[in-house]
């Protein structure tokens, strides 16, 4: 089993819990707090596996202005353009180097005038996109400029307001490894102005490398009408800033119990991936002496609300928290297992469902 398959199978073990266990009963202070949380009413939850859908493998979604969805199919790396009950209005991209084409996306974002942008980190490229009716139609790709030793992570247009991207910094060993920062760009997509830094995550040396650490604390962000929304996975704290005068709100969550990697927890770690963790120097020596884990491994938000997805010690169904921005109050919604969030529009949710490979675009609505 290779790192990067290691770290991805025990990212989805501490977010859904190992497949063969049918419920685990849980004393982790964390977990029952959650459950004494007061649950948000779902009126329904559709999962999206019919045949007759364009995609078959997404990968990640976004939900336009109109409430139609935008989904990356990661087989072929094309752009479905869907309504919200999957049909389809158009269908852009494909693998491959040429014009509109992508070798991978590892972005996607939706600018303050409603124009598509998707970030393929291999070609170091942007591609822009317009909703027309019934059409996506590809306005043209950017080669990024060489902004070694950074690398975008993502970008966002406020058109005359200002252009925006994240940064990581990427030296050996240095204390800002890793690290993020938000820089406003020129119309060249030069870097103009730091914005501001975030926290670096959190990282784990493997021989001579340093690589990411899946059981370690991370940075998430959501762009959203000119606004970033961010926070740090040590808490369920959230940052917002304001693009276009910099800006800054901090709203702090209810205080809540630590997540404790429990002696079961770590138990359970070592028998489900065995000799594969002891072949990842450093990882092992991680396992065995992690204290805390991160609280969730999702994020996405809108002006009133931030929602993560929690990871849940296997229970059955997953668990997402919603912190409420004005009051701070944090209200519980349940979701499929192996569920990651990507985007909200008005009551409704939208994420991917990963069921033993097969991955299915899920749509929760909310009651209220």
């Amino acid at each position: 089993m290779t790192f990067k398959i290691l770290i991805s199978a025990l990212l989805t073990f501490l977010i859904f819990g190992c497949s063969s266990n049918e419920e685990i009963e849980s004393n982790h202070d964390f977990y029952n707090y959650l459950q004494r949380l007061k649950a948000l009413n779902i009126e329904s939850t559709t999962v999206f596996d019919d045949e007759n859908l364009s995609f078959n493998t997404p990968l990640r979604s976004l939900v336009d202005e109109d409430g139609n969805l935008i989904v990356v199919n990661h087989t072929d790396w094309t752009l479905h353009y869907v309504k919200e009950n999957g049909e389809l209005i158009d269908k852009k991209g494909g693998l491959g180097r040429g014009p509109g084409e992508f070798i991978g996306i590892n972005d996607l974002t939706l600018g303050c005038d409603n124009t598509l942008f998707a970030l393929d980190k291999r070609l170091q490229k942007l591609s822009s996109y317009s909703f027309k009716e019934n059409r996506l139609e590809h306005l043209g790709d950017k080669l990024l400029p060489n902004y070694s030793p950074l690398s975008m992570q993502s970008f966002y247009d406020c058109g005359n307001k200002g252009k925006f991207g994240i940064f990581k910094l990427f030296l050996s060993s240095d204390d800002n490894f890793n690290s993020l920062t938000v820089y406003k760009l020129n119309d060249s997509l030069q870097l103009k102005e730091k914005v501001i830094e975030l926290t670096s995550d959190e990282m784990i040396k493997t021989g001579n490398e340093v690589k990411d650490n899946a059981i370690g604390f991370k940075n998430y962000w959501h762009f959203k009408e000119d606004k970033l929304y961010y926070t740090y996975s040590d808490s369920l704290d959230v940052n917002i800033l304001e693009l276009t005068d910099s800006k800054r709100q901090s709203i702090s969550a209810q205080k809540v119990p630590t997540f404790e990697f429990s002696e079961q927890l770590r138990s359970e770690f070592k028998e489900y991936f065995g000799p594969n963790i002891s072949a990842m120097d450093g990882l092992e020596n991680e396992i065995e002496n992690r204290q805390v884990l991160p609280f969730f491994y999702s994020y996405t938000a809108n002006d009133k609300f931030s929602f993560f997805t929690i990871s849940n010690l296997g229970s059955k169904p997953g668990i997402i928290l919603r912190l409420n921005h004005e009051t701070q109050e944090l209200k519980t919604i349940d979701s499929p297992s192996i569920f990651q969030l990507f985007d909200v529009h008005e009551n409704k949710l939208f994420g991917i469902q990963n069921v033993d490979g097969d991955q299915s675009l899920v749509r929760i609505t909310l009651s209220e």
